[in-house]
This record gives C-alpha cells, structure tokens and sequence, in this order.
C-alpha cells in the first residue's frame, strides 16, 4: 500500500475507534470513516454538506407529520423520489456505500438502506437496517409500530413474509446474524465494517481487511458470520491455514446458527477441494446439504458442481448447478455465467453462449461473463464477434487475481500461448492460498499445455509456496 494511504487508513482507524468507543456509535461519522477505505477520492466535505442539506430538508418536511405512516412517505418523498435516487441491483462496492446514493443517486439496497438510517438517526427518528439473506431494507421501528420500507421500489411497504421469501432462517439465525431484526446502530455498523473489509479483501489489502473485520467482531461479538469471514482471511494468510481450518472445525461443532455451521463446513470442503480431495469434498458437501437452510442451499449446490466438473463428471456437474440456480429466490447475473461453463464442459456450446448474453443483458458491465462470452464465440468459430466482445474487457480494479486468472484462461483457450503464461504467471504470483493450483490442475482448457515444458516450469515454480 502507498505511504500515504497506509496514513490515510491509521487516520480513518483512529476516527472509527473514537467513534465506536461510545455506547450508540453515530452512523453518520462512521459512514464517512469507512467512505475513504472504499473511495479514498471521495469527496467527504461534500457528503457531509449534502447530509446536513437532507436533514434540514427531512426536517422540514416532516413537520406536522400525525403518525409513523406519515413519517415514512414524507421521508421516501425527501429520500427518494425529490432526489431521483435509483435503485441498481448490482453487488459492487461502489454501489453499496453511502456515496452511492448520496452523492450519485444510484444505489443497491445496502446504498439506500444506509441513507434512511443515517438521517433517520440525524433527525431522531426511529428509523433501523434489516438484513436478510442476499437483501438489506429499511425500517420504521419505534417498539410499537413496524413499518417496512423497499428503498429498492420507491420505500413501498412490504410484508415480512415477503423477506421471508428469500430464504428461510430460523430464529438461532435471526439472534447470532440478525436476519430480520430491527439492527441497532451499533449492529448495522458492524455489518458496514465487515462490508468494507471485504472490500479491502478484493482489492489485495489483508491485514486492513482483516482490522476492520476485528473491528465488526468488537461491536458484534456474537455474530457468527464475521468470524466466518475473520476466518476466511486467516485462510488466506501464510502460516495461518491450519489455524482457520481449526477454527471452522470448532464453529461448525459450536455454533449456534444453522448458517453458520454449514458454511463452516463449507469452508473446509474448500480447502479438501484445493487440495485436489474432491471425493472427500463431496462427502462433506452432501452433509452441509443435508443441513443447510434452504437459502444456503444453492451454495453447496454450486460447490458441489465445482467438484464434479473437476473429477470430469460433466453431467452431473451441470445437473448440480442447474439446481443451485433453480434453488435461489432470485438468480443473479453471475449464476447464468456459472451455469454457462457447466453447459461447455458438457459439449453444449450454443447453451452455454446463450446464458452468457442472457448475463450481459442483466448485467452488462460484469467483464467476467464478457471475458468469457469472447472466448466461446471464438470456440463456436464466431471470431469477429468474439474479438470484438474481448475489446470491451477492461480491467477491473478489485480481484486482481481473478483477472489475471481469467485472462490466463481466455488466452490459453484459444490458443495464444505467450499471452497465456504471461497472465498465469501473475496470477500465480498473486495468489497466497492453494486453489489457483487445484483450478490450473484440473481446468479442461488447459489441456492441451500438460506437456509443455514452460507451462510445466511456471507452475512448479510457485507450487512449493502455494501448497504449503
């Protein structure tokens, strides 16, 4: 990290803990804190003026309101549709921060759900978070009256049965991950916490991601699902493998939601699965499926897919994850693009070019399903429109990694041999933990590189490292 980042983030450290030491962490501070680690550009003299400029107005307009269904119109009014707000679906960083809907007026739930607590909380109005699997909403929560507000359509009010819906958790869930509960402030700023170590996790930043995770375990101590993603970094960090296998171990015997005890066990069939143990992945995947609460479902649907395809058992591979798409209330773009390698292992190439463009129509600026769309229509011996879609790739500025392992695999898939090793050798070089290694073993396009000596040399030069 550059020396005046690395002091940027020690300052928006120190503002954090001076702002979470109280009892009831103000949400307004803590957003601005956290909006530097995730846009260190952004703009915060203009946020906070924007802030003050919708509390005086909220203010304002909700002067003489009778009752709370008054309140929650004039605050979508205000909220929403004065400022145009518009809701994106897409789960980017960039889509989910308080900036987002503040000072873009495009936002994802987590975006626009943020903005109502935090000037709900400016203003003295009882305004919370809710979280529920894959989706966060607002709420009017004064103790006697609940009122849920849809920032995603205009702050409609929704049933909880609707939430439900997405995915059935039960009441350990709703106590240690607090599906939908009214989050206190203390609460909500835990879960942004751990939204922005994630962050950090994709753009290469461990030890700051692992201290904003810390942090969120701090301020919610209960919650099991950042130890799952505490967990996860330990994974991740040299030397501390076995320390988090240990800990998935004890938390998928101890823990006390359903949830978090299957993702646990989902996280050591991952590390069996890098290791190239998929029979015995697969062993453990059936149990986690045997347990896991109809929204996780999907999840160990799609690892277990991962597994099949890497033992070449195609058909059974794109049976699985047909089924982990079918099991989600709302398949995302990212789904059709995982259902489409799964339809080009099983020599189903037009299939799978199809779910591509149905991905880039949902979401046409994921370059992944792009990436991937080029290299099959240059398979299916469509190369002008397949060089044509390659153009529009651009490299992102998170998962690096990734990138460069997908752009390993593009260039080794149709041929380019040079521009092949030289984006495998910085994924390589990238990588801390030993999946690249199982993926580049196992990978059907590589194929035709086993016997390559400089292929062959590349891989043996990071293996001791990665394996470890």
């Amino acid at each position: 990290m550059p020396v005046h980042r690395r002091l940027a983030l020690v300052a928006v450290l120190g503002l954090c803990a001076a702002v979470w030491a109280r009892d009831e962490v103000d949400l307004s501070e803590t957003c601005l804190a956290l909006a530097v680690v995730q846009e260190p550009d952004v703009d915060v003299e203009k946020m906070k003026q924007a802030l003050a400029d919708l509390e005086a107005k909220a203010k304002k307009r909700l002067e003489g309101a009778k009752d709370p269904k008054e309140v929650v119109k004039r605050l979508n009014e205000v909220l929403l549709g004065d400022r145009k707000v518009s809701y994106l679906s897409n789960k980017y960083w960039r889509d989910s921060t308080l900036a987002a809907s503040l000072l873009r007026g495009l936002g994802n739930c987590l975006s626009t759900s943020t903005l109502y607590a935090v000037i709900g909380q400016r203003i003295g109005q009882p305004i919370h978070v809710v979280v529920v699997p894959g989706h966060a909403f607002a709420r009017f929560d004064d103790g006697k009256v609940r009122i849920n507000i849809e920032t995603t359509n205009g702050g409609v009010e929704l049933p909880d049965a609707y939430y439900r819906t997405m995915g059935g958790w039960t009441e350990e869930d709703s106590a240690s991950l607090g599906y939908g509960r009214s989050l206190t402030a203390r609460e909500f700023a835990a879960h942004l916490h751990s939204y922005a170590g994630m962050h950090l996790k994709s753009v290469d930043q461990p030890e700051p991601a692992l201290a904003q995770v810390e942090e969120a375990v701090r301020l919610w101590p209960s919650n099991e699902d950042y130890a799952l993603q505490r967990l996860g970094l330990l994974y991740a960090t040299p030397g501390r493998r076995e320390d988090a296998l240990r800990g998935y171990a004890q938390l998928h015997e101890g823990g006390r939601s359903p949830e978090a005890r299957v993702r646990a066990l989902l996280g050591i069939a991952e590390d069996l699965q890098a290791r190239g143990k998929h029979p015995e992945a697969l062993d453990l995947l059936r149990q986690a499926f045997h347990d896991a609460p109809k929204h996780v479902a999907a999840t160990v649907l799609s690892s277990m897919a991962s597994s099949y395809r890497t033992l070449r058992r195609f058909s059974e591979a794109l049976l699985a994850q047909d089924l982990a798409l079918s099991a989600q209330f709302q398949p995302e773009a990212a789904d059709y693009t995982t259902l489409a390698i799964y339809y080009k292992n099983a020599d189903l190439l037009d299939d799978a070019i199809r779910c591509l463009y149905h991905s880039v129509e949902r979401n046409p600026e994921d370059w992944n399903t792009r990436l991937i769309l080029a290299g099959y229509l240059i398979r299916g011996k469509r190369d002008d429109e397949g060089w044509k879609m390659l153009a529009t790739v651009e490299k992102p500025v998170v998962d690096e990694q990734f990138y460069e392992t997908n752009m390993a695999w593009f260039y080794g898939s149709v041929g380019k041999k040079a521009e092949f090793l030289e984006h495998l050798e910085k994924a390589l070089s990238l990588a801390t933990t030993p999946d690249i290694l199982n993926y580049i073993n196992t990978e059907v396009d590589f194929d035709p590189y086993r016997d390559d000596a400089d292929f062959q040399a590349l891989v043996e030069k990071h293996r001791k490292r990665l394996a470890e």
